[in-house]
């Protein structure tokens, strides 16, 4: 037997030192700290971040509303102008200018139906929700990051970036701030980003699921949502890339969430294509394609940083007989940058997957922000811009993450650097601060909107035509005409200028011109809607009946649901001494928007003119309920009155008539003051 002195020291086998997973990477417990009780301190931060995002922001509630997209969903939008449960219905079953976002347009019927067109609550919600969307960036990334530091970094960011002007300063894009609120609630209780068990995991995804299904009803961008929750499993460890078994349980957990994804993918995709917003494949060549989804890429970073020459529209680059992309100014960012890009994107890339050896976090940054922005990559064409600024709404979080991290690594290990840090992020916030807040000035009006366009982009022709509906609107017919010809110059086959071009002739009384410009436009787009309208506007004008019947026709055709062309051609009819028609046209009209008081107005002059005054007098009621300062029924309404001998009526609405501005002559009041006492 072999002694052992009690002095010995008994050497017990240490349990191993935990490990990071293969690859270097942090665990779970290290990416985020462990739960801790409630601390009312590290909301301190947020009100202040609050008003910052409100100061930068504010300006915006000044602003009108623009041509740009406002006038289709708001100005002109006639599914607007009577709140009933039809209308609910039809924005839930129909598509709309090219998209399904129900939801969206649902908020739009609210505010109509109380605001009108006071471009003030339309401003108003927007900047609201954005405020609420920082208010879930600090709540997501706090419960994601686990430090405060980062959480303030990241939503002060969101909160102030001028690329997040767009979303915020347009009206028409209340999809981009509705959608990202329910997102972001749904990323919040996702049981992903904090794991529980029991019922409350059931409950949560109940509840995930519900805000996913509203923010897909919001915008159809929601649909990477399945995928950003995977990205958070992957960061808090539930899935290693070494391992295909860790992807199983939280994949079968998500399936409803893809199934719901592709569904409204579907749904997106068709509402594109029977719109004819999505170009034909053979429209580019691949290798364009390719280089489009690249310079789309590396611009959005870029400008992250260096947010100057910001757009409202970023046109594609002219395409020369060569198939070579040329560029529209010299000056300009030369498109040899489109042929660097994929070279661009590759390095990116590379430093992406070499960051992966030592952390997490640089991927699921970088792939937050690309899941996110992936989709709206020009590879497939849709519309007419290479990118938009309101693309990065949600997907910069990515990138706000990854420089909140970078921020935290330096103020823990280096401190010399992070003072440098701090310096440069704070500068760069009061610069983004300032930016912001004179980038919401640019959005005042169509006016201010398209000369920003048109001093980054001179020799397009888009902000030519558009800002000359602004000087029509302000009855400066001289610079339209002006914009007009420039843009014709540009682009010589475009349908549009020539029928705008056209509507100022017309208002000078030169017919000829405009019916050549309409020709023109016609001729150019056999199906282009304004063109038929305004042609049969000119026609009328010139008695040519006849012809206008055949214009307005076609435009009805085009746009079945469009109450105006009825009222026009109802006119017409009435000119014409077709009463029939008229009152056929002004009853589809007013079934469309009962509230249209020129619907009622015009359906009594028709039954006026056949003589049957009780329905004409009924209907000039209804256009007096809805405009009671409508001198003209109120006199047409009088001659009703005389021609049944109700001559104290017909002197009550000829005076009423008067006093409202109408010309009444007073041999007629005189006659109806003497005509005799009924």
């Amino acid at each position: 037997m072999v002694s052992v002195s009690k002095k010995s020291k008994i050497h017990r086998k240490q349990p191993p030192k935990p490990r990071h997973a293969e690859g270097g990477h942090e665990t779970a417990q290290s990416v985020a700290k462990q739960k801790k009780p409630f601390n009312w301190k590290q909301w301190l931060p947020l009100p202040i971040i609050l008003l910052i995002a409100w100061f930068t922001f504010q300006p915006a509630l000044d602003n009108g509303l623009t041509n740009w997209d406002d006038k289709t969903y708001l100005l002109e939008n006639e599914h607007l102008y009577h709140f009933t449960w039809e209308k609910v219905k039809f924005f839930f079953t129909n598509v709309y200018f090219a998209n399904y976002h129900p939801l969206t347009m649902l908020t739009y019927l609210v505010e109509f139906h109380y605001y009108q067109l006071n471009p003030w609550i339309y401003h108003f919600d927007n900047l609201l929700l954005h405020l609420l969307n920082t208010l879930l960036v600090f709540v997501f990334i706090q419960k994601l990051a686990g430090k405060i530091n980062v959480a303030v970094i990241v939503s002060l960011l969101f909160a102030i970036h001028p690329m997040h002007v767009e979303s915020v300063a347009w009206a028409a894009e209340r999809k981009d701030v509705l959608y990202s609120f329910f997102y972001l609630l749904a990323l919040i209780i996702s049981p992903s980003l904090t794991p529980q068990k029991g019922l409350k995991t059931l409950w949560k995804w109940d509840a995930c699921f519900f805000f996913f299904l509203l923010a897909l009803l919001s915008k159809s961008a929601a649909v990477t949502l399945p995928v950003v929750m995977l990205l958070i499993d992957f960061l808090k460890g539930r899935i290693q890339l070494n391992s295909l078994q860790s992807f199983k349980m939280p994949l079968i957990e998500k399936i409803p969430f893809f199934i719901l994804s592709i569904f409204f993918g579907i749904v997106a995709w068709e509402a594109q294509e029977t719109s004819n917003a999505i170009a034909e494949f053979d429209t580019f060549t691949l290798l364009q394609r390719i280089m489009f989804a690249c310079y789309g890429l590396c611009m959005y970073v870029f400008k992250l940083f260096v947010p100057f020459a910001q757009s409202n529209f970023y046109p594609y680059p002219f395409i020369n007989r060569e198939g070579f992309m040329a560029n529209f100014l010299e000056g300009n960012l030369l498109p040899d940058f489109y042929y660097i890009s994929p070279f661009v994107v590759l390095l990116i890339a590379g430093i992406v997957w070499w960051s992966f050896r030592h952390t997490k976090k640089v991927m699921f940054g970088a792939l937050f922000f690309f899941v996110n922005v992936a989709l709206l990559l020009q590879f497939v064409s849709v519309g007419n811009a290479v990118m938009a600024e309101r693309y990065t709404y949600i997907s910069y979080i990515g990138i706000f993450l990854l420089i909140g991290w970078g921020f935290d690594f330096f103020h823990q290990k280096q401190k010399n650097i992070s003072y440098v840090a701090a310096t440069l992020l704070l500068g760069g916030m009061g610069f983004f601060c300032w930016k912001s807040y004179n980038r919401c000035q640019v959005w005042e009006n169509s006016g201010t909107l398209w000369t920003n366009f048109i001093s980054n982009y001179p020799n397009v022709h888009d902000g030519y035509v558009n800002r000359s509906t602004f000087w029509v609107q302000y009855q400066d017919y001289e610079s339209a005409l002006k914009d007009l010809n420039i843009a014709i110059k540009i682009k010589p086959n475009y349908a549009k200028t020539y029928a705008n071009r056209g509507n100022i002739h017309g208002i000078y009384g030169r017919y000829e011109q405009a019916l050549a410009d309409y020709n023109e436009a016609i001729k150019l787009s056999p199906n282009y809607f304004d063109a038929h309208f305004n042609r049969a506007i000119n026609y009328s004008i010139m008695k040519d009946y006849e012809k206008a019947f055949v214009d307005y026709t076609k435009a009805i055709e085009l746009k079945p649901n469009h109450s105006k062309t009825y009222l026009n051609r109802a006119y017409a009819y009435v000119e014409y001494g077709s009463f029939d028609k008229a009152i056929d046209d002004c009853t589809v009209a007013l079934k469309i928007n009962p509230q249209n008081e020129t619907g009622w107005f015009y359906r009594g002059l028709a039954f006026h003119n056949k003589k049957e005054y009780d329905k004409a007098i009924n209907d000039y009621n209804q256009t007096l309920k809805i405009n009671s300062r409508n001198s003209g029924a109120w006199f047409n309404r009088s001659l009703c009155f005389n021609e049944k001998q109700q001559y104290y009526q017909a002197l009550q609405d000829a005076i009423q008539a008067k006093n409202l501005g109408y010309t009444v002559s007073e041999t007629y009041i005189e006659n109806l003051q003497n005509a005799p006492k009924q």
